[in-house]
């Protein structure tokens, strides 16, 4: 029994090891959005964390401070049109 116990310990162990899935072994891309009349840097990250899969179960603060270190901006203001770049694995 307890031999029993310790395989399935051993296996459930070796499946958690070996099937570790991480971004940083995939192909991050960045695309090119355009910010519109009424958009904030809040609503942009909103939109990406419910629709691009490399913010999947990221925190929205984070996913916002994300934006703004590639950008390069210094705060959250952001213009009508102004080119923001987000990564993707898609």
């Amino acid at each position: 029994m307890i031999r029993n116990m310790i395989i399935l310990l051993f296996i459930i162990f070796g499946v958690m090891f070996f099937n570790n899935t991480s971004l940083s072994h995939t192909d991050v891309k960045h695309k090119t959005i355009y910010a519109c009349s009424g958009d904030t840097l809040w609503s942009i990250a909103k939109n990406e964390q419910k629709k691009n899969e490399y913010y999947y179960n990221k925190d929205i603060r984070d996913i916002i401070d994300e934006i703004k270190q590639i950008n390069g901006l210094k705060d959250s203001k952001i213009l009508n049109n102004q080119k923001l770049e987000i990564p993707t694995i898609n």
